[in-house]
């Protein structure tokens, strides 16, 4: 699963994007349905001067109901607390790194499945 996951994650970044994919570290190597949740970005690419996150879903036509927080953990990796994917189905996963007074946003897609 957690395979799966990268691959359409780097799939949905490379489209759009110059620098390497920020690595996301998922509690359990899934993002959970419904749920406050936090994960970790990791920053291939070196430093940045900030980091924003943010969800939506495209198909209904809306975002989160939750609005998340980033901190710095250290140079290239920061915290984000507050994430709530809070119906199934495809999301996008937005992770906007500013370097150099340029900001660069990643697309992470994602699909959440209905609890079992």
């Amino acid at each position: 699963m957690r395979r799966k996951l990268l691959l359409l994650l780097v799939l949905g970044a490379l489209a759009s994007c110059q620098s390497s994919l920020p690595l996301m570290h998922f509690p359990d190597d899934r993002a959970p349905l419904n749920e406050i949740f936090s994960f970790e970005i990791e920053l291939v690419d070196g430093p940045a001067e900030s980091v924003s996150v943010d969800a939506d879903m495209p198909s209904h036509g809306h975002g989160m109901i939750t609005e998340p927080v980033v901190t710095q953990i250290d140079a290239t990796h920061y915290q984000v607390d507050g994430m709530m994917l809070h119906m199934p189905g495809y999301w996008e996963i937005y992770v906007e790194v500013t370097r150099d007074s340029e900001s660069e946003r990643f697309m992470l897609p994602l699909t959440l499945e209905a609890w079992e």
